[in-house]
């Protein structure tokens, strides 16, 4: 197996940056709307076989270092009987339970009701025949919050408010937690070798909020899936204000988005984790000469330790011509370590 991106995250040396993206099985890729044969989203992540295939199509396509199984931040949701509603704008969940009845449903959750995301990970890995790590995800307890309570505008609003309640909320991000945790140890058995944590809506708090609210649920989570013995990713959105407090989590990997100097944030967070990142995927729309200067930069900056991992800021622009991500990903293996 071509290890690297493990190796990365454990801060061992490599030869060269591994590289791979988010929501690199996405809509960008020319195959998508062909395998997807206008079925909802519901019915494609169902559909291990696509979905699998979808998973393994940026491996052979562009020859990153990693696979990301394909599937729904929200999916583990339907496993708790919750509803989720997909339209063009996202996801989201509808506002027909008050925040008691959440709980309820989501401490009945059962892990195989989703099988097909596990699947979906052992039929990857076939296809690749274990070439290259499949990277499994959840989202985080505080973002799956704000998805389950803010509606379709993800009001975060509605999830503060609720931290003024005691027990309430931390009724809520046990639940969270719990159903998370029993989600992401299924995959991982079913052969995820690392997993990306998606907080991305933790900007919407200040620093105090996060501390006093966020971080022990966070961290209790992380610490349990690193007994799986699987490295976490941390992914977050415009994190400038959080950094202080991100790296005490536990966490192996933060990928910081395009908004933040790489470098510094290595600084603040501690250079005892690896960081990931940072490009702005819309760099890709652009030219040749504008792809080699930006990347560059970030190579530059964060050539003098171990632990970068070349990536987006963010996901894979669904505009983003797949020459483009050929010729970062070519460019990226030539420079090295």
């Amino acid at each position: 197996m071509n290890d690297i991106l493990l190796r990365a995250c454990r801060l061992e040396d490599v030869e060269r940056r591994p590289i791979w993206f988010m929501r690199q099985a996405g809509r960008y890729l020319p195959q998508y709307e062909e395998i997807r044969r206008g079925r909802n989203l519901e019915e494609l992540f169902m559909d291990v076989e696509s979905s699998a295939e979808l998973t393994a199509i940026p491996v052979w396509e562009l020859g990153v270092d990693a696979a990301i199984v394909f599937a729904d931040l929200l999916t583990p949701l339907t496993g708790s009987g919750i509803r989720v509603v997909y339209y063009a704008s996202g996801p989201y969940v509808p506002e027909a339970k008050d925040v008691g009845e959440l709980v309820r449903r989501l401490r009945r959750f059962e892990p195989n009701s989703v099988h097909y995301v596990y699947e979906t990970i052992s039929l990857s890995r076939r296809y690749l025949s274990d070439s290259v790590p499949v990277i499994g995800f959840a989202g985080a307890p505080y973002t799956l919050a704000v998805y389950l309570v803010g509606g379709m505008e993800k009001d975060a609003g509605r999830v503060r408010a609720l931290m003024r309640m005691g027990d309430v909320w931390g009724d809520l991000m046990d639940s969270i937690s719990e159903m998370t945790r029993l989600y992401v140890e299924n995959q991982v058995e079913s052969g995820a070798r690392a997993i990306a944590l998606f907080d991305t809506l933790s900007f919407t708090l200040n620093a105090e909020q996060f501390e006093r609210h966020v971080v022990r649920e966070t961290r209790n989570l992380v610490s349990a899936i690193r007994r799986l013995g699987v490295p976490v990713i941390y992914c977050v959105r415009n994190p400038l204000h959080l950094l202080g407090s991100i790296g005490p989590l536990g966490v192996n990997v933060v990928a910081v988005d395009w908004t933040v100097d790489i470098a510094a944030a290595w600084r603040e967070v501690g250079y005892s984790i690896a960081i990931q990142g940072n490009l702005d995927p819309s760099v890709l729309l652009s030219d040749k000469r504008s792809i080699i200067e930006e990347t560059a930069k970030i190579l530059v900056s964060t050539s003098s330790r171990r632990g970068h991992i070349f990536s987006l800021g963010h996901g894979v622009h669904r505009e983003t011509p797949i020459s483009a991500l050929k010729f970062l990903v070519d460019f990226v293996k030539r420079w090295g370590a």
